[in-house]
């Protein structure tokens, strides 16, 4: 999620974790003097306001001016400390706040106090000594479960040089952990195995006393003498573990580099020396471009497994760019009002519909049976059943429980939850060409064909 487009800095942005649930607030006002992300951020029960703020240093080329600044600050602050939810402001606003003497410095200490806020960040965070950054919150609350702590990122470019000149603030926050996906496994301990007492075991097996019989039999005793001396010296044991992302372009290699990169990382935190801390850049310099050349490699690699499929191509596309679903229905107050005016559109089509269906079947020879229409209509039909509201949980626009699916077998299987033109699909539909079997598409698609059921 990131913003500033257009606007004087670099812009801003927040990279979270895809189970922590962020939407990004709606506000009317526009700053010129500082570019602002604003979010609300949820985790299971709890919920709190993340602004990220950049405020570029004036010059005469931006013609940005302190004053103000200070007025637009202030009426950012009104509005956001009257919202009940706790709040978190973090970012970089150029002034030095270590320099309590300085005028600004003062000015902006006291926006905080009289809107009850706190900073809380203590110490330089640019390599030239003066404090730029911010944590800000309320001055009762406990969100901020840690001090924010300073670190230099070691951030390189490709030719190894400094790539910043801000540091790093890190900080802890009270709040709940996001659930995480558990999976039991299954394994032995064959390490465990001593190989003399396994020996003596299998030397005393059927299958070296007696080795006469049908090749079946043999085979089959073999199975069961065998599993039998594995489960008494490796039984089979179970546990819990936690499902990870299976991120599919980290290689053994790239996993080597990053341990030798923390390797350095805690030798130099340890002796403090130049030699070891020029050891770690070097190491953050290789891992880094190992992390590059592995991102290229394997999706250069997709895209050449892909070739023409242009469906494939885009889909891949807009996982790379994170592009998102739009809501394509129209704005509505009330879903059941809007359901009516869908189920009113669509009657009167149906109307026509079977009044045109009427007049050809008067003039042809065709069997007027009703379960013989799709000899005619070669069309694609919504059948009121949508996932619009949470992605891939699909239900009826008429409250009714879903007891009954009838979803085309593939290939590709339905649903799969395809874009189009960067929107989602979000409309199920029976598919001429699958034999009438439910497909999940782009609602645009539906152009005034539906089954509406009547009642």
């Amino acid at each position: 999620m990131s913003a500033g487009k257009g606007k004087t800095g670099g812009g801003v942005a927040v990279i979270h974790k895809s189970n922590i649930e962020i939407k990004r607030s709606k506000h009317a006002q526009t700053f010129t003097h500082f570019e602002l992300l604003e979010c609300d951020v949820v985790v299971k029960s709890q919920h709190f306001r993340l602004c990220v703020i950049y405020r570029p240093p004036p010059s005469r080329t931006n013609k940005l001016k302190n004053s103000t600044f200070f007025e637009e600050w202030s009426e950012f602050l009104d509005r956001l400390v009257v919202i009940p939810n706790e709040l978190l402001i973090t970012g970089d606003l150029n002034f030095h706040l270590d320099n309590v003497n300085a005028s600004d410095t003062r000015k902006f200490n006291e926006t905080l106090l009289d809107h009850g806020l706190v900073q809380h960040v203590q110490g330089p965070t640019h390599n030239k000594g003066h404090t730029l950054h911010v944590v800000i919150t309320r001055d009762n609350s406990i969100i901020v479960q840690t001090s924010p702590s300073i670190k230099d990122p070691c951030l390189f470019d490709q030719n190894g040089n400094l790539s910043g000149d801000h540091l790093a603030l890190f900080t802890s926050l009270k709040i709940s952990r996001p659930p995480k996906q558990r999976h039991t496994v299954s394994y032995r301990k064959f390490s465990d195995i001593k190989t003399t007492d396994f020996i003596q075991d299998l030397s005393s097996t059927k299958i070296v006393q007696n080795r006469e019989g049908s090749v079946e039999n043999i085979v089959n005793l073999y199975n069961t003498e065998l599993s039998s001396i594995i489960d008494r010296h490796a039984p089979l044991k179970s546990r819990n573990i936690i499902m990870r992302p299976n991120t599919e372009w980290y290689t053994d290699e790239l996993r080597l580099a990053k341990r030798d990169r923390r390797k350095a990382e805690r030798r130099m935190r340890k002796s403090n020396l130049t030699v070891h801390r020029q050891i770690f850049q070097d190491t953050c310099l290789k891992a880094s471009k190992l992390l590059l050349k592995s991102k290229k490699d394997y999706f250069s690699t997709k895209i050449s497994e892909i070739e023409h499929d242009q469906k494939q191509l885009h889909r891949l596309t807009n996982d790379l760019m994170g592009n998102r679903r739009e809501i394509i229905l129209p704005s509505h107050n009330d879903e059941k009002v809007l359901a009516d005016k869908f189920c009113e559109f669509f009657v009167g089509k149906i109307s026509a519909i079977r009044d045109n269906l009427t007049a050809k079947n008067d003039a042809s020879s065709y069997n007027r049976d009703t379960m013989r229409a799709d000899i005619k209509f070669e069309d694609n039909w919504w059948i009121g059943f949508t996932d619009i509201k949470t992605e891939g949980s699909f239900e009826w626009i008429s409250g009714q429980p879903v007891t009954y699916t009838d979803w085309f077998q593939g290939p590709p299987p339905e649903p799969n939850g395809e874009t189009w033109n960067n929107a989602q699909a979000d409309c199920v539909l029976m598919r001429y060409s699958y034999g009438f079997q439910w497909t999940d598409d782009y609602c645009g698609f539906i152009d005034g064909h539906a089954i509406c059921e009547l009642w």
